[in-house]
């Protein structure tokens, strides 16, 4: 069984190691997790990979979140995932992901923002994310301060190209205060998408 150890993390970065744990497909996971909001989100994900779980709330406050993949054949080793631990390479493949909103949903105020930065986090654990692409209202993520920055940082750190529409940053006003990734034109981003083997838009 692996354990994804996410005790001491803050939200985001429970998702996120929640997400690499995950992403590798064991048959058997347990998460621990000390923030009982965390739970729901969690068990989400879970079941969007397939697993049914259940979480037992131990004597001293940690939730286990304890999950099982059908058919997936024999057990795995005994393995610990935690934060600082760096991923095992993902498998070469180009998904690119275009981004034109900064919220998720149709709920424009603190919510859908706060629906597409979990989104964010969890898009590290996420094997073979290639290139992703900022349009419309979504290049205020990259140039205005908050928390999306640091995850987009975190994804530049795993190698994840980060494309922020040119016209779009002019539009907004925003040509001199992209933080995170370069500014891109259209037609890039357009060739992107042909190169891509996947393209999914939000």
């Amino acid at each position: 069984m692996k354990t994804a150890d996410c005790r001491g993390l803050s939200h985001p970065q429970t998702l996120e190691l929640a997400a690499r744990a995950v992403a590798e497909l064991p048959g058997k996971l347990e998460v621990l997790v000390d923030r009982p909001e965390d739970v729901e989100e969690i068990a989400a994900i879970l079941a969007g990979k397939g697993y049914s779980a259940k979480s037992v709330l131990d004597g001293m406050q940690v939730w286990h979140i304890r999950a099982d993949r059908p058919g997936a054949g024999q057990a795995d080793g005994a393995r610990i995932i935690r934060a600082d631990q760096p991923d095992e390479p993902a498998q070469r493949s180009r998904t690119f992901l275009m981004l034109t909103s900064e919220t998720l949903g149709e709920e424009n105020g603190g919510l859908g923002r706060g629906i597409l930065e979990s989104f964010l986090a969890t898009l590290p654990g996420r094997r073979g994310l290639w290139r992703l692409a900022l349009l419309n209202g979504a290049v205020r993520l990259a140039a205005e301060s908050g928390p999306a920055l640091g995850m987009l940082a975190a994804l530049a750190d795993r190698g994840i190209e980060l494309l922020v529409h040119d016209a779009s940053l002019a539009h907004f006003g925003l040509a001199d205060s992209l933080q995170a990734g370069r500014a891109a034109s259209m037609g890039e981003i357009a060739a992107s998408a042909e190169e891509a083997d996947k393209v999914v838009r939000l």
